[in-house]
């Protein structure tokens, strides 16, 4: 076994890392992890042929995205891009909403190439600033971001977030985050998305990708015309079912996306969460 195993073995196997843990070398072992898999502190993947980069600036990050491009583990992201990236064409216009860290905005702008475009959005300060960052180390001239939520009425609300992840923030108050010691919490702003599209001028998008944490079904109500639109011929979601405010379910989500014109779903369930494919034809 070669250091990097052995040194993603120590982070990595639950067994394994409980001992590390319980003799407090996790910190260490993740800073030497990630020493030695990214010195130069990026992270590179290559996924349906689409190759891209990502900063990580911790063992603990670096960790996160190799695991989010996996395909053995039920939390991965690699089968959701792969069907997304699979699905664009150069040219497209892509909305992500939920951008975070830029996953899926640097690889779906890489497909999409200089002739289409993506839009994303992501509230939260320090995560968006770290979303331009890797935007701009992929040289994506042709990706537009906004910091901002999108909903079904425009507000200010607090957005409750983990400093030391920043993968993990949610409009709602996830009892796993509340939990935490290091809990923060900070304001952003959210807009009504068909309204922000007509005064932004932006373009009508063929693909969407939504990952909100529970606000998904908002982020559709408000999302109406554009979902509707012809023009809008596929949705990727990651649903909450856990975050659903009171009353709501994959079905609500399911049968919202339906009243828009799609037909065919494709859900895998992904641990606590489902990830949800949805299409206006019945083959593609």
């Amino acid at each position: 076994m070669g250091m990097r195993s052995l040194l993603r073995g120590l982070t990595e196997i639950a067994p394994v890392r409980a001992v590390v843990r319980g003799i407090g070398l996790a910190s260490w072992a993740r800073r030497a992890y990630h020493r030695t898999a990214a010195p130069d502190g990026i992270f590179r993947a290559e996924i349906a042929g689409v190759a891209f980069r990502l900063h990580a600036r911790t063992g603990h990050e670096l960790i996160w995205l190799e695991g989010a491009v996996v395909t053995n583990r039920d939390w991965s992201e690699r089968h959701a891009l792969e069907t997304m990236l699979r699905f664009v064409q150069p040219g497209d216009v892509v909305y992500d909403v939920g951008a975070n860290l830029g996953l899926y905005s640097v690889a779906l702008a890489e497909r999409v190439g200089a002739e289409g475009e993506v839009v994303c959005f992501e509230p939260r300060a320090s995560t968006f600033e770290r979303l331009k960052a890797n935007i701009e180390l992929n040289k994506l001239k042709h990706v537009r971001s906004f910091q901002k939520a999108l909903g079904e009425e425009a507000a200010r609300v607090p957005i409750y977030t983990l400093p030391d992840e920043p993968w993990r923030s949610s409009l709602i108050q996830e009892p796993d985050i509340a939990r935490r010691k290091n809990l923060g919490v900070e304001y952003v702003e959210v807009e009504v998305g068909d309204a922000f599209r007509r005064v932004h001028e932006l373009p009508l998008p063929r693909a969407v990708k939504i990952d909100v944490e529970g606000f998904e079904y908002a982020v559709m109500r408000g999302l109406a015309q554009t979902l509707g639109d012809p023009h809008c011929q596929f949705v990727g979601c990651e649903v909450h079912p856990h975050l659903l405010p009171d009353g709501l379910t994959v079905k609500s989500i399911t049968d919202l996306l339906r009243s828009y014109g799609f037909c065919r779903f494709d859900i895998r369930n992904c641990g606590l969460d489902q990830k949800l494919d949805a299409y206006k034809t019945d083959t593609n």
